[in-house]
Order: structure tokens, then sequence, then C-alpha cells
């Protein structure tokens, strides 16, 4: 029953967990009971680890096999998605996006610019904060805990994302015809 936003993935300089740790912070002294579970390995772990050693609601368990990724995404309320702002990274969506979405979890991602956040504000299945702005990631997280009913939306909206975009027979099927198609383009012109 308690308001879980989780982060899965590779503790490195390609996402922005310092603002998180940030807001989870502001958000542990206005007295919310939001919990923070950032799962994962890299090298910037132990620095967040140090950085959140005074915030109660982040739980860091480290890596996690599929079985437990499987449940977490389930029993969380919104994923968290802090790429870093890179014009790289902007040009994409990220297989985390992706993989929150196959579990229909709204994402709350950074920064407010990116093929990313033009998907989540058209499709409406979360939420983008400004890049390096905890004030405005603990808004966005505060609000959606005491709106379920958007976060249900979202979740709704994410799930049939996933299953008409993203699920893998509907990737496939699209990339062998895209290589028959060149296959047949490369036999035509020899």
């Amino acid at each position: 029953d308690v308001f879980t936003v989780c982060f899965l993935g590779t503790f490195s300089k390609h996402f922005d967990l310092s603002t998180s740790i940030a807001a989870a912070r502001k958000l542990q002294q206005a007295g919310s009971k939001m919990r923070f579970v950032l799962c994962g390995d890299g090298d910037y772990l132990d620095d967040c680890r140090q950085s959140a050693s005074d915030c109660r609601n982040i739980i860091f368990p480290g890596w996690i096999d599929e079985a437990k990724m499987f449940i977490l995404l389930r029993r969380s309320s919104v994923g968290l998605n802090p790429i870093i702002d890179r014009y790289d990274f902007l040009a994409t969506i990220n297989n985390k996006a992706v993989e929150y979405m196959s579990a229909g979890l709204p994402i709350v991602s950074c920064p407010r610019k990116g093929v990313l956040f033009d998907l989540i504000h058209s499709e409406k299945f979360g939420e983008s904060f400004e890049y390096g702005n905890s004030e405005d990631l603990a808004r966005i997280l505060m609000y959606l805990s005491h709106h379920l009913d958007i976060c249900a939306e979202m979740s709704r909206n994410a799930k049939r994302l996933f299953s008409q975009k993203y699920n893998a027979d509907l990737v496939y099927t699209e990339m062998i015809g895209h290589l028959e198609k060149i296959l047949m383009e490369c036999k035509r012109k020899h």
C-alpha cells in the first residue's frame, strides 16, 4: 500500500540518480511515506548509497534477478528513468522505458525534451521533470501519489502502447519484413 518508485538499471554516469536521491530526501522531510527502491549495480552505487545514508525511504537491494524484477515492477507505482541530458539519449527510447511499459508502469523521466518525452506526453503514460531539479521531481511524485486514478490511467496507457508497438512478436515480425525488403532490393540490383 506504499507508493513505490522503482529504478532498475546501472548506477552509472548515464543516469541522474543524485536528483532522485535529493527528491527522496525532500519527500522524507515532508513526512511522505513514499518508498524508493533503486536496484542495480555499477560504478556509482557506493556513491549513491553514501549520498542517501540519511534517507530511510530509499532501499538499495543491489542487483536483482529476473523473477524479482518481475515482481518489483508489478508492485511499484511508477518507474524512474532519469536519463542524462545528452543528444544521443534524447534521440531514442531506452530499454528501461520499454521494460517499464511492459509491466504497465507509469514512467517518471527526465529531461523535458527528446523522443521519450514526446512519446510519454502524446500517449499519456507518465510525467517528466526538469533535468537536475529535485523539487520538480518531488512535486510530480507527490502529485501522483495523491492521484492514484491518474496513475491507473497512465498504467493502462503504458500497457496499451507496449502491446501495440513494443512487444517482441510485433517488433521481430516488422524487423524480418524490413530485412526481407532489403534483401529483395539487393537481389533486384544484382
